[in-house]
């Protein structure tokens, strides 16, 4: 490797057997190997694999949040007018807005978040919870992420906004197809939940 060069990483390198069960020997060897790395995957992104890293490049207001173009443009040319109104929405989403903006309504957001709020939201937590492992009281072993964290803020968040239950499935779905249309763009299944 030229000396200031980043290393190149392919998705089969980064995303390696195992490393979800215990991810921390990848992200040691790619630290050990220089602090960012390109990942050669769809429309290229950076991995950035220490804290300090980390967090000077959310602070780096060459930087920006603002990936909607770039996402369109993974699109085959002869689809991208039918996702543009797509692209603009999720521009208007937190994730993908810089400060000064990002940071106020953070500002906003944060006072839904106080203490005496999420203390008050106990109880209904409480009992998300309760339907959550009261499945779980029958079998002898279970995946705790997929079982628990994985539906629990969802529903805690359907909760706050006082979407039915009847809706968590679905919901539970369009979060995936979302997570996975984020990841890659071109995807198919957009209509599992019907979008």
């Amino acid at each position: 490797m030229v000396e200031g060069q980043a290393p190149v990483l392919t998705p089969a390198e980064l995303f390696s057997e195992g490393l979800v069960e215990d991810p921390y020997p990848t992200y040691r060897r790619f630290l050990d190997a220089g602090p960012a790395h390109y990942v050669n995957y769809k429309r290229g992104a950076w991995a950035i694999f220490s804290h300090a890293g980390c967090s000077t490049a959310i602070r780096d207001v060459r930087l920006t949040a603002k990936r909607m173009g770039t996402f369109l443009l993974t699109i085959a040319p002869e689809h991208r007018t039918e996702f543009a109104e797509l692209m603009r929405l999720f521009g208007l989403w937190m994730l993908f807005i810089d400060a000064p903006e990002h940071t106020r309504l953070r500002k906003l957001m944060n006072r839904g978040f106080s203490p005496a709020v999420v203390e008050s939201l106990r109880p209904q937590v409480e009992t998300i919870v309760g339907r959550i492992l009261e499945p779980l009281m029958q079998v002898a072993e279970a995946d705790l992420i997929q079982a628990i964290a994985y539906p629990l803020p969802m529903r805690v968040i359907a909760e706050m906004l006082g979407i039915p239950h009847t809706m968590e499935t679905w919901l539970l779905a369009c979060t995936e197809v979302i997570a996975h249309f984020l990841a890659l763009p071109i995807s198919t299944e957009w209509k599992l939940c019907g979008l």
